[in-house]
């Protein structure tokens, strides 16, 4: 009886982990040497992770670092991982379009520069496709319908997908939050740029009042009263 039972929780613990290796977020290739702290990023092609250097492959501090090298050196642990699944589920693209990315990443990967993302490390895996799971149900009509996705997804099992991990630097901050302090650095420059013009129109304005010179002769009210004046002055008198 012992050797059944042995068997049946091998078996388990087997079917255990090939799930766990299934569900798992990094292949065990890089789960050696990182460990997944949480998701940072989802975009079109993949999700990001942030991700830390096992604490066996650290390189042991010094006795005599000080705080801003420790600092450092816990930040040179931790890295960005990004997972990119292909949508081709054909092993035979392996050696066409899959291979022109590995040039591509490995070029990538040579380049040096404070203004580019520094691309420490890539890894390629052929993985199944992710299986959606469905909750029971006590019709027929549902367990056919579950029967039918339980099919598809063993079929979807044997497809494998193509899947590359970027290890790269950890850029922290957020695109969208640079983006709007940066407008509203901008709007509030922009401002205070309309208010200075305003103030130097203004300013001229005044000025050019204070420095026209009078213009020669007189108002037309003054000219008018003159006239008049002198026409009266020269009416004679009838007896």
């Amino acid at each position: 009886m012992a050797a059944p039972q042995a068997a049946a929780a091998a078996a388990a613990a087997a079917a255990a982990a090939a799930a766990a290796e299934e569900c798992s977020i990094l292949p065990p290739e890089l789960n050696e040497r990182y460990t997944v702290e949480k998701e940072i990023g989802q975009g079109v092609y993949g999700s990001v992770y942030l991700c830390r250097l096992r604490s066996s492959l650290s390189p042991p501090p010094a006795a005599a670092a000080s705080a801003a090298e420790a600092a450092a050196a816990a930040e040179e642990e931790l890295v960005a991982v990004k997972k990119v699944s292909l949508p081709s589920s054909r092993l035979k693209r392996v050696f066409g379009v899959e291979q022109q990315i590995i040039r591509e990443l490995a070029a990538l990967r040579s380049i040096a520069h404070p203004n580019i993302v520094l691309l420490k490390a890539f890894h390629f895996a052929m993985l199944p496709w992710h299986t959606s799971s469905s909750s029971s149900s006590s019709s027929q009509q549902q367990q056919q319908e579950q029967q039918q996705q339980e099919l598809q997804d063993k079929k979807r099992r044997r497809r494998m997908r193509p899947t590359f991990y970027l290890i790269t630097e950890l850029c922290d901050g957020d695109l969208a939050q640079t983006i709007a302090e940066k407008q509203t650095l901008y709007q509030s420059y922009k401002k205070r740029m309309q208010q200075q013009q305003q103030q130097q129109q203004q300013q001229q304005q005044q000025q050019q009042q204070f420095d026209e010179p009078p213009l020669p002769g007189f108002s037309e009210d003054d000219a008018r009263l003159i006239v008049y004046q002198v026409g009266k002055a020269h009416l004679s008198p009838k007896p």
